[in-house]
């Protein structure tokens, strides 16, 4: 692919994924930035984890702002992909079965709730006032689909290469579980630590 036509492609990418003017509030940034330096893998543009952290809910009270919705899209498939890639590279003697049930106890909402708890995402998602007041009820689902969107951020922001090294540092913990059979047969759970795990 030439230089012009990667710029070319990246700016498409660009607007579709922040296609407002930037009137990031200064507290929205400060605490952006707060939020970047502690993941495991840094960003290069921070208008993409703003999008990443903005719920759709705080995006319709402030219309400045672009919900997280299209990276959550992004970020599922991403987030399955390289979960399956890592589940193939680590147990490369296990049946096709027995793979897609344990991707299906790492990836389901209880499980990607967590791996958001481990980085503190619930700390800096921004919700409108009405979600807000439903946070703790619906944490899971907030937090899973803010968790994704992070992933379709960094993909769309450094590549594949640099979401497929966030993925492996994030899920690294709970797939070294799964050789102590942390995972149900049934895709009902994960034995072994995540039940009620930071409210997930």
């Amino acid at each position: 692919m030439t230089d012009s036509v990667h710029r070319t492609r990246r700016t498409a990418i660009h607007r579709i994924v922040v296609p407002k003017e930037d009137f990031t509030g200064a507290l929205v940034m400060e605490r952006t930035e707060e939020f970047s330096k502690t993941l495991p893998v840094a960003f290069k543009n921070l208008r993409y984890l703003v999008v990443a952290l903005t719920h759709s809910s705080f995006a319709s009270e402030h219309h400045s702002y672009t919900s997280n919705e299209k990276l959550e899209f992004v970020g599922d498939g991403v987030v399955n992909f390289i979960v399956a890639k890592l589940l193939f590279l680590e147990f490369p003697d296990a049946r096709e079965g027995d793979l897609s049930k344990m991707r299906a106890a790492l990836v389901k909402e209880q499980g990607i709730c967590a791996r958001a708890l481990d980085l503190g995402l619930d700390k800096y998602l921004l919700l409108g006032k009405g979600e807000d007041k439903l946070r703790d009820e619906r944490k899971p689902a907030i937090l899973a689909d803010g968790f994704e969107a992070l992933v379709g951020a960094m993909y769309f922001d450094s590549g594949m290469h640099a979401a497929e090294k966030f993925v492996s540092i994030v899920f690294h913990e709970a797939i070294a579980d799964l050789h102590n059979g942390a995972v149900l047969v049934q895709q009902t759970g994960v034995a072994g630590g995540e039940h009620g795990r930071g409210g997930c």
